[in-house]
């Protein structure tokens, strides 16, 4: 893997199953030394890892998906992090040979707009040449 770092932004409450990244790794073996393993070795929070899925698509590449929903306001970070190393899956020997770290930040949406409680609208009288403070209304 050439990039060390993944970085991506994800709005909260995004679809489960989401496609956060999509990693690649070679190796110049040939036939089944070629093949490769990816795996999440820890993440932070740890929650996280209930939150997230690697899925190899083929010998060189996985995805990572979203296994649930972020929450801006109630999952507590809006930065997460993981670890996700890439291992020669050979017959000679099991090797974990590099590392990268993806890192899923997660944005608000705005889903609760503030609003007036009177639809109508407010209406005050002030007499005229009142000094700066003076109550109005509310």
């Amino acid at each position: 893997m050439a990039c060390k770092n993944v970085k991506m932004t994800v709005l909260e409450n995004n679809k489960v199953g989401l496609v956060l990244a999509t990693i690649t790794a070679l190796d110049r073996d040939a036939g089944e030394n070629a093949s490769l393993r990816f795996s999440v070795r820890r993440c932070t929070p740890s929650n996280v890892t209930s939150l997230v899925v690697m899925t190899s698509l083929n010998s060189t590449s996985a995805v990572i998906t979203a296994a649930a929903s972020f929450h801006y306001k109630t999952d507590g970070s809006t930065l997460y992090e993981c670890l996700v190393s890439v291992c020669d899956s050979g017959a000679v020997t099991s090797l974990c040979a590099d590392d990268v770290i993806v890192r899923v930040h997660v944005t608000g949406v705005v889903d609760q707009r503030p609003r007036f409680d009177k639809p109508g609208g407010y209406y005050f009288t002030v007499a005229e040449n009142q000094p700066p403070g003076t109550f109005v209304g509310k």
